[in-house]
């Protein structure tokens, strides 16, 4: 593939004997020779080696008039260098490149000097090789064409001697990776790379991104927290100052309890003998009852003994009637003993109706003789508790609706259930609003806790006093008017009320062995202990932790606001599932890259079983009379 005179393409020329009459083309060498010698493209390799050349390769070489092939060949010590993929050589470094062998789709492979002379690849040694010891160390570089032949062109091998055998593979390394075809498939696979490095940096990119983005929310929650122990000590604070004050209320409260007390057992005292008078009584009348329910059911099981001896002569009286069809004496008889079981059953009816209402009685005797006592210490139960003592009404009572008329005065219940109100609103949509509603809410909520901290110390204020003149009604209608139990049941009430709203009292509910209430005279189910404290008193009081202003169970109205919805666990999930989408995306590409080797290898195939058909063809044309005598030979040694 010699770019020399210019006849003939680099490694297009024909072999000696074929190309004398072709015209070849135009080939401009100046522009072989301008592209070895310029600067910007560097050598990959260079050095002075043997090539094996002819006359139209090289001037230097000697013209001889032989026939044997490649006689004309002679080794010529050249100056090469590798660039792109050509091969120029020159007399020496600093003279003009005679020529250039193109060394696209090239096959090359190392030979000893032995060998390759034994195979005609060359067609002597070198004269500087004729000794033994340059022989054995150095090598035979011959390169091949892939399409030599190809259009009945046959090109020229390039064939160079070395004096080492690493010499020799490093150039062989070096020319295997100058074609172009080769470099395309490397810059392929860099670009591929490079894309794959891009893919990679933008999935890192954005995997930082999400990570960015759980760290501020991570920030956002701290924030949060922060802001909420914030509220939170500001309100141990106020509590603590609450509780202080609560603290010298409940002193003297309790002094004005004991005295409360003492008058209400006394009272209690006479309302229990005579509950005790009416217990007796009404035992009494249960012991009776009892005897009358127990000879009903004696009766009761009788008239079903009889009842059953009455279906049975039903039965037979339909039998009978049966048979009485064609004679009218017998059923005369039938009908007249079907007229007096009809009266008896008429009055066995009668009977069995008198049974429920006995029993209903005496059911309603038992539940008043239970219930009575237990109904004394139910504030909710007032009214019934009135009807079953018959006390009458008095003008106290009918001013009760003012009374609790002054709860709302107090003017804290509306913030409270606005309160409440925007918490649950909170919890159920707060996750799907933006940063400043979510702030806006917030401040309100705040807001309305600041108003309800405000009403409850006017409140208390206002109950104070109020207290302190229902007490003072109180004692004057347990020592003045004592006979007036309506005044004294209404005050009860109020101070229950209010005590219960502030959270100063509670109901005190004693329990027996079987785990059921019991009245508070038995506790413990012993019936000499001491009567206890109808009511007992909260060690602190006020609005904290009581149960009146829990709307929701285990949730208070004036603690600070917490997100109930996990928004940090959604949105690590949705970070996740973006991350997961990157993987995807990701192993989708490494698929499809998959698929296209898999096609470019079955392409591979398909074109390695063609060149070698080819090959075989072609080796046929070459050789026909080798091949021919083989077969022969083979269809002999079959035929034996």
């Amino acid at each position: 593939m010699s770019a020399h005179d210019g006849s003939g393409p680099a490694g297009a020329t024909l072999r000696e004997g074929r190309d004398s009459g072709d015209e070849g083309f135009w080939l401009d060498d100046h522009a072989f020779i301008v592209f070895g010698r310029q600067v910007e493209t560097s050598a990959v390799r260079s050095g002075t080696v043997m090539l094996l050349l002819d006359p139209r390769q090289s001037s230097a070489v000697e013209k001889k008039h032989v026939t044997p092939l490649l006689s004309e060949q002679q080794w010529l010590k050249r100056y090469c260098e590798l660039k792109g993929n050509l091969l120029l050589y020159a007399p020496h470094s600093d003279a003009a490149f005679e020529g250039a062998f193109m060394l696209e789709d090239f096959v090359f492979k190392l030979f000893p000097p032995s060998r390759a002379l034994a195979m005609g690849l060359i067609p002597r040694l070198p004269a500087e090789y004729t000794e033994g010891e340059h022989t054995r160390d150095s090598t035979v570089l011959v390169g091949t064409s892939r399409h030599d032949g190809v259009y009945g062109k046959f090109l020229k091998p390039l064939v160079m001697m070395l004096d080492t055998q690493r010499a020799a593979a490093a150039w062989k390394l070096q020319m295997d990776s100058c074609s172009a075809s080769k470099m395309q498939q490397k810059i392929k696979e860099l670009e591929a790379l490079l894309e794959r490095e891009r893919a990679a940096v933008s999935r890192e990119r954005e995997a930082t991104a999400v990570i960015t983005k759980q760290q501020e929310l991570a920030l956002m929650e701290s924030e949060g927290s922060k802001r909420t122990l914030l509220l939170e000590i500001e309100r141990l604070e106020q509590r603590n100052q609450r509780l202080q004050a609560s603290g010298e209320v409940t002193e003297k409260a309790a002094a004005e309890f004991v005295d409360q007390k003492a008058h209400e057992v006394s009272f209690l005292q006479n309302e229990l003998a005579a509950q005790l008078a009416g217990s007796k009584r009404l035992e009494e009348e249960v012991v009776h009852l009892r005897e009358v329910l127990s000879s009903s059911q004696q009766k009761a099981q009788m008239l079903a003994a009889e009842n059953s001896q009455l279906n049975c002569k039903v039965a037979d009286f339909l039998k009978d009637l049966e048979d009485a069809r064609d004679n009218p004496s017998r059923f005369a008889l039938l009908m007249e003993e079907n007229i007096s079981l009809t009266q008896n059953f008429h009055q066995l009816d009668e009977k069995f109706r008198q049974k429920p209402s006995v029993c209903r009685r005496l059911a309603t005797l038992e539940r008043l003789l239970t219930g009575a006592p237990q109904g004394l210490d139910q504030k909710d139960d007032l009214p019934s508790l009135f009807s079953f003592t018959r006390l009458g009404k008095g003008e106290w009572w009918r001013r009760k609706p003012r009374v609790w008329h002054l709860l709302f005065c107090w003017a804290m219940w509306c913030p409270l259930v606005c309160c409440g109100f925007l918490k649950v609103r909170f919890y159920e949509q707060g996750y799907k609003w933006s940063p400043q509603q979510e702030e806006d809410a917030l401040e309100k909520i705040e807001e309305l806790q600041r108003a309800i901290r405000v009403a409850e110390a006017a409140a208390r204020s206002s109950y104070i006093s109020h207290r302190a003149f229902l007490l003072g009604e109180q004692l004057k209608a347990c020592t003045l008017n004592a006979s007036q139990g309506d005044i004294y049941a209404f005050l009860k009430e109020t101070l229950d009320r209010f005590g219960w709203l502030f959270g100063e009292v509670e109901p005190y509910l004693p329990k027996g062995a079987d785990d059921q209430v019991v009245p508070f005279w038995r506790d413990a189910g012993d019936l000499l202990a001491p009567i206890p404290l109808r009511e007992q008193l909260y060690p602190f009081g006020g609005l904290e932790g009581g149960p009146q202003l829990s709307l929701v169970p285990d949730v208070c109205v004036l603690r600070s606001v917490e997100k109930l919805v996990p928004a940090g666990e959604y949105l690590k999930l949705k970070n996740i599932h973006a991350l997961l989408q990157l993987d995807f995306s990701e192993l989708k590409e490494t698929v499809d890259k998959l698929m296209e080797c898999r096609t470019q290898l079955r392409d591979l195939r398909t074109q390695c079983a063609l060149n070698q058909a080819s090959a075989d063809w072609r080796v046929f044309e070459t050789h026909p009379r080798v091949l021919l005598k083989e077969e022969l030979s083979d269809e002999e040694n079959v035929d034996k």
